[in-house]
């Protein structure tokens, strides 16, 4: 019934929203925070943001928005690890008149629509469909422990937040806290520009040596916007949309290895690696080697 933590990547993520049966929607890596880029990308329905948490030395920048719980999906966050479905969850199923959510999220959708925060949070964490979907991007590991790590102060704890445009309102949707954190009025045309500053105002409460921060954009699927575009020949949409489907399965294969055990592999070759070179009288020579291969580095 736990949850794995899941890595920061744009493949897992778009992968993971259509093992959950969404379709048409995609989610992009920013490697810069600026209005420019944001505008550049077509139908963008939130962003994601990654960062290194650290308790709270006052209150949001925005307002605690109680009186939105009744209208939009906000879940608190009670299961340990599910943050970054959680924050995927925020932007998607606040956005279901513009997005195909596919059966098990509209019915999920439907199901807590009328629960408070606490008990979606509890309804997320419960749900088999979501759980496999979150856990199945896990990193293989080797060697599993049946401890429960509790974090400590020195450790490095990293969080999922979303922000989205809802109801011309910019919210920022974070599972910790106990409401959405409304930012003010914003249209559709002004989402760019919220976005940049909010975002930038958070990264500047960290010291100016912490660069430890993700954005991920959650947008249309690009081949239908390319499909859609009028300004492009039939060539040019091909050649894109060939482009968009190599990036997927790019995406498709680096999961593939990120669910795989490599260690019976290491193993293997290192066994024969061995055998080889004990059958060509080269062992001492090989061992001393890396002895000092090693020495080196420390």
């Amino acid at each position: 019934m736990s949850w794995t933590t899941i890595e920061s990547d744009a493949g897992v993520f778009t992968d993971l929203i259509e093992n959950l049966g969404v379709s048409g929607v995609e989610v992009e890596e920013l490697y810069t925070l600026d209005e420019e880029t944001l505008r550049n990308i077509s139908d963008i329905y939130g962003i994601i943001f990654l960062f290194k948490w650290k308790k709270p030395d006052g209150k949001p920048d925005g307002e605690l928005d109680y009186e939105s719980i009744d209208r939009i999906f906000f879940g608190q966050q009670v299961i340990n690890n599910a943050c970054a479905t959680q924050a995927l969850l925020s932007v998607l199923l606040n956005h279901s008149e513009e997005i195909n959510l596919g059966p098990k999220l509209n019915e999920f959708r439907e199901f807590t629509k009328l629960l408070p925060p606490d008990l979606k949070g509890e309804a997320l964490g419960n749900s088999d469909d979501i759980r496999c979907a979150h856990n199945s991007f896990a990193r293989s590991d080797p060697f599993v422990s049946d401890e429960t790590k509790v974090a400590t102060e020195d450790d490095d704890v990293y969080h999922f937040i979303a922000y989205t445009n809802i109801n011309n309102t910019f919210y920022e949707l974070d599972g910790l806290q106990p409401a959405p954190i409304n930012h003010g009025s914003c249209t559709k045309e002004e989402f760019s520009k919220r976005a940049v500053t909010t975002i930038q105002s958070r990264i500047g409460k960290y010291d100016p040596s912490e660069i430890r921060f993700n954005l991920m954009a959650i947008s249309k699927d690009k081949r239908l916007t390319i499909s859609n575009n009028s300004n492009l020949s039939e060539e040019e949409k091909v050649f894109y949309i060939a482009a968009e489907n190599d990036k997927r399965a790019k995406w498709k294969r680096e999961n593939q290895l990120r669910r795989h055990n490599f260690l019976g592999l290491i193993v293997e070759m290192s066994k024969l690696m061995a055998k080889d070179r004990i059958a060509q009288n080269t062992w001492d020579t090989t061992l001393e080697e890396a002895k000092k291969m090693y020495s080196m580095e420390k």
